[in-house]
């Protein structure tokens, strides 16, 4: 008999407990951007400035970044191939970031959004973000901690109307014009 997996997901309230804890900017940058945007980790990291639109609050997904061969290659499906408009809290995150790059680093608009001449490391990634939930939880009671998710569970809330698995209440909910736009 197969063993049903339950989805693990965080509510705003969870995430805002975590994003409070982050406290260096580019993982704070990118924690939300794959909260608000719903992207997989390999198509974050995959992105340029060249993909980012801040006249028009749009990011185009073209690319992803491949763990096995740490190498850009082609999104997953066809449909991974898309333009997202940017709620305006990431807009301003993503031009003051773009602000610090072009005043400390340099700046290109071939560089990566998430690292600069090469993507942030997946592993780094994903052991700052459990570092995270680990110091947010220390600030909780024991029955008001934030769960322990994967990264790839902080795109859950932003999952399509088109799939098995989505709840429509919670989503318009976290996406509503009144919690995105704080």
């Amino acid at each position: 008999m197969s063993k049903i997996k339950k989805m693990l997901f965080w509510e705003l309230e969870d995430f805002q407990k975590f994003i409070k804890e982050v406290d260096l900017p580019l993982y704070k940058l990118i924690f939300m951007t794959l909260y608000y945007m719903g992207l997989r980790r390999g198509e974050l990291l995959a992105i340029k400035w060249d993909d980012v639109d801040l006249s028009n609050k749009t990011i185009t997904i073209n690319k992803t970044f491949s763990t096995k061969t740490n190498t850009i290659t082609t999104p997953k499906t066809k449909n991974s191939y898309r333009t997202i408009t940017m709620p305006d809290i990431l807009v301003k995150e993503i031009a003051a970031w773009k602000t610090r790059i072009e005043a400390f680093v340099g700046y290109s608009p071939n560089g990566y959004v998430f690292g600069n001449d090469r993507p942030v490391a997946p592993e780094t990634l994903r052991r700052k973000f459990h570092e995270y939930i680990k110091q947010a939880n220390m600030k909780q009671r024991s029955d008001n901690q934030i769960p322990v998710i994967r990264i790839h569970d902080l795109r859950h809330p932003y999952v399509k109307p088109t799939t098995k698995k989505f709840n429509y209440k919670r989503t318009l909910g976290i996406y509503s014009s009144k919690v995105l736009f704080l």
